[in-house]
């Protein structure tokens, strides 16, 4: 049995996460060609082909960045507010990181299509936030012990 304040806890914790990142990365990719037909202002994208190194890059920057703001830290996380605010800022530090990457090697990925995978993490990796997402009922949801 795993407990929150062990070492194998925060290196699930970051594996899940990886995991996360990967499978938000992947259904954003699927969605996006179609995005224009559900929104009239997203302009029409044919399908393209997102580089295979960008799907080991995400992984990376988002657990890498998850650790520096201690978001794995179950000292600095003993109410669920400062696990939420934690967590929050480390997807949107995260997310800014992973922007600017990919400024400097991809281009030519969309912009709605990066939107769309920063809403999924954040759905995916809030804590308990993919329960709340599944059960339609968001005010029912309090945050799980997990960082991510």
């Amino acid at each position: 049995m795993l407990r929150r304040y062990s070492t194998d806890f925060a290196i699930l914790s970051m594996v899940l996460d990886a995991v996360f990142v990967v499978v938000a990365f992947m259904v954003a990719a699927l969605v996006r060609p179609s995005l224009h037909t559900y929104f009239p202002f997203v302009t029409p994208h044919p399908e393209g082909q997102v580089p295979a190194f960008v799907y080991g890059l995400a992984p990376l920057v988002w657990v890498g960045v998850l650790l520096i703001v201690s978001a794995y830290d179950p000292r600095h996380t003993y109410k669920a507010v400062d696990e939420f605010s934690r967590v929050a800022f480390g997807i949107l530090l995260a997310a800014l990181c992973f922007a600017g990457l990919l400024y400097l090697t991809e281009r030519s990925l969309s912009r709605w299509l990066f939107g769309t995978f920063v809403i999924l993490v954040f759905v995916f990796c809030w804590p308990g936030g993919l329960e709340c997402v599944c059960s339609g009922a968001f005010a029912n949801c309090p945050p799980k012990s997990a960082a991510c």
